[in-house]
């Protein structure tokens, strides 16, 4: 996860003059709770949840990482030819604003499908891009990385609970288009 890395002359970042791009430096600490921001879990409940309210009787079981090799290997025991719905954060980034210079945004990249183990079969697959907004009063970098990161942690969080939102409606959308 780099937010901006220090640029040499001639590479694109970097002046004619040979300045080099702003850098910015965390402390272990700093980076250490951001990368604990992990959001997948919000946004796996929040894709499934939807489905769940939009198309009884669906009662999906929750695994922690359904992609683990040693996971999978029960998963495929347990569910025979059954389906496995599963959403993964893709990649989440802290960038700066272009617009407001002294504020930083994020993105959140998700990614939602079904599938069946047991022919490894996609059924239905979706990616999403969510961005927080870029408004002048947005977080600034201290903000983001205060006390471990606490509220870069949130934001993704939410980010991925809209993202996981986006994905079920649109499944919610094939699924009701697809001829029974």
């Amino acid at each position: 996860f780099v937010l901006n890395k220090v640029a040499p002359a001639g590479v694109p970042g970097s002046s004619a003059e040979g300045a080099q791009t702003p850098h910015f430096q965390f402390g272990e600490a700093e980076l250490i709770g951001i990368q604990r921001a992990d959001p997948t879990e919000a946004g796996q409940r929040s894709f499934l949840s939807a489905i769940e309210r939009e198309i009884p009787p669906v009662n999906f079981k929750y695994y922690e990482d359904p992609a683990d090799s040693a996971v999978f290997k029960g998963l495929r025991n347990v569910i025979g030819s059954g389906v496995v719905a599963d959403y993964r954060t893709m990649s989440w980034v802290i960038f700066k604003s272009t617009s407001h210079p002294e504020t930083f945004r994020l993105r959140l990249m998700g990614k939602g499908r079904f599938y069946r183990p047991y022919e490894d079969t996609v059924l239905w697959e979706e990616n999403c891009t969510c961005e927080s907004p870029d408004t002048p009063n947005g977080p600034t970098l201290e903000s983001l990385t205060a006390q471990y990161g606490a509220q870069a942690r949130q934001m993704f969080g939410e980010l991925a609970v809209q993202c996981g939102g986006q994905l079920a409606r649109r499944f919610i959308d094939a699924a009701s288009q697809t001829p029974q």
